[in-house]
């Protein structure tokens, strides 16, 4: 798979273990050795940062792991599953990001 991710940026909020609500950017890492994307993404709330890995394929579809944290989430270690849902059209090619995509990740943190 041939993968272009450009720099992307936008909003979060979080719910559960905690609250929280700032911005986020994420910066491709290149490719896994299976095809997937594999991005890094840096959210930025009230309370701290988190530095999140996430390997996807073309649907939007994977996994994550906190890489980093820092302030109240400076000892924060966690892994899951992403889904993304596009809400824009695709550049052209079918294994290209959207323009617009809306995420929801799950899984356990602690």
């Amino acid at each position: 798979m041939h993968f272009i991710q450009p720099t992307g940026e936008g909003t979060l909020a979080t719910s559960g273990a905690f609250t929280d609500s700032g911005t986020f950017v994420s910066f491709s890492v290149g490719n896994t050795s299976n095809g997937k994307a594999k991005v890094w993404r840096r959210f930025g709330g009230k309370k701290g940062s988190i530095v999140v890995q996430d390997i996807f394929g073309t649907t939007e579809t994977g996994s994550w792991t906190i890489l980093a944290g820092t302030g109240a989430y400076a000892r924060l270690h966690g892994h899951g599953t992403s889904v993304g849902t596009s809400i824009g059209a695709n550049i052209g090619v079918a294994i290209l990001p959207p323009t617009r995509a809306i995420a929801v990740a799950t899984g356990n943190v602690s």
